[in-house]
Parts: C-alpha cells; sequence; structure tokens
C-alpha cells in the first residue's frame, strides 16, 4: 500500500480530526419563471392598424402655441462651459475612484520595512486619478454632445414654428387669392401641407424633452415637470481652420488615459510590478497574468535569487507591453483629433453654404415687402425660414465636431480637476 494511503488509514483509524468541509445545495433563486411558448403558424395579415383607431388631430385647426409651447418660466439657461464643469462633477466612475483614493491606507512596519510597499500604493493611487479625469472627459463630453443636439432642435423649432405662421396667414388669405385667378393649392392641399408642418415641428420637440431628460440627469439637476433647460451663448463659429498638428501636441500632452500609461511605464519596478499587472489587466483581461506561480513560503526562501531574476525579466516584458500600448493609444487620440478637425473644416463650409442660401431667401423676403406683395412674400418667407434653420442646424453641427476636438484632447476633464498636474507624478509622467 503506498505510504500516502496508510497515512490515512491511520489518521482515521486512530480518530484524527482535521477541518471539517460539507457541501451544500442553496435553495435556487430564478429570476425567470421557465416558461414554455409555441410560436403558431399564422397566415401574414395587413399589419397597418386601421385609421380610425388611430388618435385624431385636426390639422386646420391645431395651434402650435397650444401644442408646443413651454412655459418661459421653467426654463434654466446652460452654457457651454456650465455643461462640462456639471456633467465632469458628476461622472459616477470618476466620483468612485476618488472616493476610493480617499479610503485611509494602513502601513504596518515589519522589520523596518513599510507593508505594504510604499511606491505602489502612490502608483494605484496616481493611476485612479488619472482614470477619474478620463472618465470626467468621457461623461462630460457626451453631455456636450446633447447639448448641442439640444441646442439645435430648439433652434430649428423656433423658425419652424415661426415659418408655420407665415403659412397660416398664407392660408387665411388663400380664397382671396383663388378669387382673382393666383394659383394657390386647394385647401386639401394647404391641410397636407400643415400637417407635414405640424409634424415636423413635433418631432423636434419629442427630440428636445427627451433631450433634457437625459441632460437634467448626467448634470445632476433634478427633473421637474415641464422645466426645460436653454441652451445659451453666442454659438459662432470660427472660419479659420484648426491646425491638427498643434492640436495633436496638445493632446499627447494632456489626455490622461496617456498620461496614466506613462505613470505606469515609468513607474514599473520590482516592487510595483502586481500593481502594473492590475492595471493591465483593465487593457485586456488575458494581459498582466504573472508569469510565475506561486510558491509556499518555504520554497520561497529556497529560490529567492530564481524569483528576483523572473520578477526582473517580467518588468522587461511589461514595460515593452506598456510602451506599445501607449504607442497605440497616441496613434489613436491623433486620429481623432485629426477626424475632428477637418469635419470642423468641412462644417465651416457648410455654414457658409447655408449662410448663402438663407441670405438668398432674405432678399426676396424683403423685395416682396418693399412690393407690397403679400402673396409673393408669405411662400418666400416660409423657405427663408427653413433656410435658417438649415444654418443652425450647421452651425451646430459645426460646434458639435468642436467639442469632439476638445474632447480628443482631453480637456473636459481637466477643467473639474482644475488644470494639468504638472507638479504631481501624475502630472510629469
Amino acid at each position: 500500500m503506498p505510504r500516502g494511503w496508510f497515512v490515512i488509514v491511520v489518521a482515521t483509524v486512530a480518530g484524527c480530526h482535521g477541518p471539517s468541509v460539507s457541501v451544500t445545495t442553496p435553495a435556487p433563486m430564478p429570476s425567470a419563471a421557465p416558461t414554455s411558448t409555441d410560436l403558431p403558424v399564422v397566415t401574414p395579415t395587413r399589419i397597418e392598424p386601421p385609421l380610425a383607431s388611430l388618435p385624431s388631430l385636426d390639422a386646420k385647426t391645431a395651434d402650435p402655441a397650444k401644442l408646443f409651447a413651454a412655459d418661459a418660466k421653467g426654463f434654466r439657461g446652460l452654457t457651454d462651459g456650465s455643461c462640462v464643469l456639471l456633467a465632469a462633477q458628476h461622472s459616477p466612475v470618476a466620483n468612485v475612484l476618488d472616493r476610493e483614493n480617499a479610503m485611509p491606507v494602513v502601513t504596518v512596519t515589519s522589520k523596518k520595512q513599510p507593508c505594504p510597499n510604499g511606491a505602489s500604493d502612490q502608483l494605484l493611487r496616481d493611476a485612479r486619478f488619472l482614470a477619474a479625469v478620463e472618465a470626467r472627459n468621457s461623461y462630460a463630453a457626451d453631455a456636450l454632445e446633447r447639448f448641442y443636439q439640444l441646442a439645435d432642435a430648439e433652434g430649428r423649432t423656433e423658425l419652424l414654428t415661426m415659418g408655420l405662421k407665415s403659412f397660416d396667414e398664407l392660408r387665411s388669405e388663400a380664397a382671396k387669392y383663388r378669387g382673382v385667378g393666383l394659383p394657390v393649392p386647394d385647401e386639401d392641399d394647404l391641410t397636407r401641407q400643415r400637417s407635414k408642418l405640424l409634424g415636423d415641428v413635433e418631432t423636434a420637440e419629442a427630440a428636445i424633452k427627451l433631450l433634457n431628460a437625459e441632460l437634467q440627469a448626467r448634470l445632476g439637476l433634478s427633473v421637474r415637470g415641464d422645466e426645460r433647460l436653454w441652451p445659451t451663448g453666442p454659438f459662432t463659429i470660427s472660419a479659420t481652420p484648426v491646425d491638427a498638428e498643434a492640436a495633436v501636441q496638445v493632446a499627447l500632452e494632456q489626455r490622461a488615459d496617456l498620461r496614466l500609461l506613462r505613470r505606469l511605464y515609468h513607474g514599473l519596478s520590482a516592487e510595483t510590478l502586481p500593481a502594473v499587472r492590475q492595471q493591465m489587466q483593465s487593457y485586456n483581461g488575458l494581459a498582466g497574468i504573472p508569469p510565475v506561480p506561486g510558491v509556499m513560503r518555504r520554497q520561497a526562501e529556497r529560490v529567492t535569487a530564481e524569483l528576483r531574476a523572473a520578477a526582473e525579466s517580467e518588468v522587461e516584458l511589461r514595460r515593452e507591453q506598456l510602451f506599445a500600448l501607449t504607442a497605440d493609444r497616441e496613434k489613436l487620440a491623433a486620429a481623432e483629433v485629426r477626424a475632428a478637425a477637418v469635419q470642423m473644416a468641412s462644417a465651416a463650409r457648410r455654414v457658409a453654404l447655408a449662410k448663402g442660401r438663407a441670405e438668398g431667401w432674405q432678399t426676396k423676403v424683403e423685395k416682396a415687402k418693399k412690393d407690397d406683395k403679400a402673396f409673393d412674400r408669405l411662400p418666400l418667407e416660409l423657405e427663408w425660414y427653413k433656410a435658417r434653420a438649415d444654418v443652425v442646424q450647421e452651425v451646430m453641427a459645426w460646434h458639435r465636431w468642436s467639442a469632439k476636438l476638445r474632447a480628443a484632447q482631453g480637456a473636459f476633464g481637466w477643467a473639474a480637476a482644475g488644470d494639468l498636474p504638472e507638479n504631481s507624478a501624475a502630472g510629469r509622467n
């Protein structure tokens, strides 16, 4: 009989008592009740619902002021800068990381050596700080995207509503114009056109309400009834092209995700290796896995030199990995900045074209006013308002790409932090 089995038998006969091991099966806690659903074989039928079963709205008499008007007392002004700061401050991920860094650090000194290692603790604190800055940057960028979408929707809705007033004025005079032989669409055609205009305004209004709810939640504002945010600012744009390469250099210098990788690279040592492994696994679950298996204390004492050599070898491997990862991230950052710069230039040209179209319609409207020809003026006014709405849309597209450029540079996270921490380890590396 093998020696191991002999020891087990003797221990059992002698009544040796070791730790008690029990295996239990907990009661199931299903989050979905088991069901059996058989899908029947069917013959395709009409999906279009009967019109009589749908809600009705008389496009002839519907009052836009009652359908879409918001309580002017319920507006709260919001600027680009306040949107960035509020969103950055309310980033859930960043706030969790900041609270983690605020936890007390327990240090036990044994044989005059602190435990845990101070270098590893500081590296993790710097990593959490930079990760929090990046989280705030991303959260603020998402909020600012919605801010300019809201400005676009509010601006276009206002102009579409003004155009609808001109259309209604034309509609009210349609019978008189027909009486003198002027080519005016019949009442049914005018009603269908008005229904389309009302639908456009309703679509924009629904988007406004949704954007308000999303923005208020991201900014940490309470959502109360019909209270709405009103984007404020000059919303002017610059026709001067962005110096893409200078913008790239700013991104490479200040982006918190790049600073985090550099901090890990420069802080890597045999002592901080476990902390670096942990951070690398956040980039890929298969990265940062230690190649050296764990050993028992007595075994470790015999192979200390071998383990130290293995650790140093792993440090070099991790350093190479961090260098390659940083280089890839830098290329991605540069690409994001350059793409935003190209789109800003394109948007500026579209703004100029839309402006030209709006000015062309304005000239026609002013001439019709001067000639006192209401029949000519009213249709022109409607087109003028539509052209102005197009200008608003293109202007806000430029601002959205401008916001993407700033986000690609990592500017929003540091706006909440105050400034680049040049005097700290997290800022220098």
